[in-house]
Parts: structure tokens; sequence; C-alpha cells
């Protein structure tokens, strides 16, 4: 039995083999989902299963409500363009505007105490969690040592909201290669005037994220057949990539920014203005990629992106641009360029 949570596959949640006839489950089956499944009351949550004759079967229910029949889903509403202007972002024109000797040292992960706290000049020397709304964390270097960097998952139930990560530095290099840098399980976040690097894995987004006037650079891959990209996506809404520089390099790069339409489709996302380079066979996936799951990518904007020769003559091994760029679909392909010479893309 695969779940899926407001749309979107939930890669931790599973059926308890003994929960059911392991012959596949019946009508009217109880299903048995790990307790790390997070749902509170209103969220969408959807079981799919192929039955004994290998028809498709699944069922909705919106938790806290009650049964309920699968609705068409909704056309996501752009958002307003936001203004661009400056030079791209920089490994010196981002992340904190205080020394490192400014800072207050903290040994070991870090979580938030209370809605509304502002973490500012530290230096943690492990990871962040978010467990509160409107937490704002500025100026101030995370160290990160496993798992995820900056973490931002649901407690209790409930995402947290409102969260704001600006001038902050991620700093990869005492973690595995495997080691994400950020990742939000699906709750909304945004990291502007920032720097990650010295990272394997990369910044996950999901839904209604916002990565801004950041430098991006996954430059390591100790670890044989590993993917990772600058920026990665695999299914969702919502979200916006704005005035980035976004490298990714060494052993198994797979792009500098990834919209894989693998687990859900890509709805709403806007890329603009980010300056892209990668040794991957190409620098970009579009979200409308036809040999993934969901193909067929809505309302993904790219306009006045710059793809570089820094790494190849065609940005990737193979190409700029992997997925189509059709207008349908309310798909938008604008303004892209070679960064070295102006020429379209």
């Amino acid at each position: 039995v695969q779940f899926l949570v407001n749309g979107v596959v939930d890669q931790r949640s599973s059926a308890r083999p003994g929960g059911f006839d392991a012959t596949g489950p019946q009508e009217n089956s109880t299903y048995h989902i790990y307790p790390d499944l997070n749902v509170s009351a209103g969220v969408a949550l959807e079981a799919r299963w192929t039955d004994r004759t290998g028809a498709a079967r699944s069922h909705q229910l919106t938790v806290g409500v009650g049964p309920t029949q699968p609705q068409p889903p909704q056309s996501p509403q752009p958002p307003a363009p936001p203004t661009v202007t400056g030079d791209f972002p920089t490994y010196a024109s981002t992340g904190p505007r205080v020394a490192y000797s400014q800072m207050k040292i903290h040994q070991g992960d870090f979580s938030t105490s209370s809605n509304g706290q502002v973490i500012d000049r530290m230096d943690i020397r492990g990871n962040l969690r978010i467990l509160h709304d409107n937490v704002t964390v500025r100026d101030t270097r995370v160290m990160m040592t496993h798992s995820y960097g900056l973490d931002i998952r649901p407690s209790g139930g409930s995402c947290p909201t409102g969260t704001l990560f600006e001038y902050i530095e991620v700093d990869g290099s005492n973690a595995r290669d495997t080691d994400v840098a950020v990742y939000g399980e699906g709750c909304p976040w945004t990291l502007d005037r920032s720097r990650l690097h010295s990272f394997g894995a990369s910044i996950h987004v999901v839904r209604n994220n916002t990565v801004s006037n950041s430098y991006v650079h996954s430059s390591r891959g100790e670890t044989a057949d590993i993917h990772r990209n600058a920026i990665e996506h695999h299914g969702g809404y919502g979200n916006k990539i704005i005035n980035n520089t976004l490298y990714c390099e060494g052993n198994g790069c797979s792009s500098a920014l990834a919209l894989y339409g693998a687990v859900a489709s890509v709805q709403d996302m806007l890329v603009q203005h980010n300056l892209l380079a990668a040794t991957a066979g190409y620098c970009t996936y579009t979200g409308s990629v036809d040999y993934l799951k969901y193909p067929n990518g809505s309302n993904v904007r790219y306009i006045d992106n710059h793809f570089s020769t820094k790494y190849f003559p065609a940005c990737g091994r193979a190409g700029a641009v992997e997925g189509s760029k059709a207008a349908v679909r309310g798909n938008v392909w604008q303004g892209n360029v070679w960064h070295e010479t102006g020429q379209p893309v």
C-alpha cells in the first residue's frame, strides 16, 4: 500500500505486513501506518494499492472529517512576479554579515523553543530543528553533522509556519555526502541571502518554499551512485527559485536544478533569474520529463535564467535542459540565455 498526504507520496509511510491478508488488502481492510506519519485535521490522506485481479484501487479521506470522494485538483494561481535586480550571488556576497568570532557557539543540535523566536548570531555545531511558528534565523552559521542541516518538519501533527532564514550559512563539511542541507517535508519556509556549500545532497523543496538571492554549491560525492543537485524537487506546488547561483559538480551530480515529477506532478513553480552550471548530463530538468511517473508539469515558469559554460560548453555534458519547454498547461520558457554570450537557450 502506498500512502499520499495532500497528493504527495510520504516515503516514510508503509503498511505493516501483519496488518492484513498477505495476498493483498481486502475491502474494509484496516491500514496500519508507521507512527512517524504525522497528519492533522483537514489533511487529505489517500491509500493506493493493486487488488488480486491486478486492478489499481484507491481510497481517500480527509483526516478528522471522514470519507470523501476524490476531487479534481484545483489549478494553482501563479504568484506575482518579483522584482529582480543586481548581480548573481557569490560566496562572498551571501551568508552572515558578522564574523564567526562575533557569534555565540552552540555545541550539538539546536531546536527552537517558542513561537516568534529569533535566532541571531549563533554558530551551531550541529543541525537546526524548527519546531515553532514564525521563527527567524539570521546571521548564523550551521555546521551540520548529520541527516538534515536545516530541519523544518511537522511537530505534533502540523507544520511550523512563517519560517525565515536570512543571511545564514550551511556548511556540510562535517556531514556525510548523503545528508541533506535543507529539508522541510512539505512545510513552508523561505531561505534568502544565504550560502550553502560543501555538501553532497541538496536543498529539497516540496510545497510553498522560496530560495532567493543565495549561493548554493553542491560539491561532494564520495558515495558511489549518489544522485544530487543544488536544488531538487520531486513534486508539489507553490515554490519560487529566484536570483540564485546554483552549482553542482563532481561525482553523482544530476543537475543544478532538478524538477522531477517522480512522486507527484510539478505545479506552480517559478524559476527566475538564476545562474546554473553543472558537471551533470543536464543543468536543469523542467518538470515535464516524459520518462518520469508524472511527466506533465503545469504553471512551471523559467524566466530570465542564465545557463553557464563553466563546466561544459553545453552547460551540462549532454545539454542545458532535459524536458519539455513547450508553452502548455501554463508553462513558460522566456528570456533564458547563455550566461557568457547572452544568446537564447
